[in-house]
């Protein structure tokens, strides 16, 4: 479940992730996390759209 949960993330939860997780003494650019969150999300909306044209497998021989 949590696996599908992370999957769907949006670009707003990917960005907030990245900053709260840096250490306060790293300045994370708005930039950079921008950048960051704008791909990861990106990346994750084609991972699942991928999903879904995905044939399913064949197992029989």
């Amino acid at each position: 479940m949590s696996e599908q949960k992370q999957s769907e993330l949006g670009f707003d939860e990917i960005q907030k992730i990245l900053i709260d997780r840096c250490a306060p003494e790293v300045q994370v650019s708005d930039i950079f996390s921008t950048k960051v969150a704008e791909l990861l999300a990106t990346i994750n909306h084609e991972q699942l759209t991928a999903k879904q044209f995905e044939k399913p497998k064949d197992d029989r021989k």
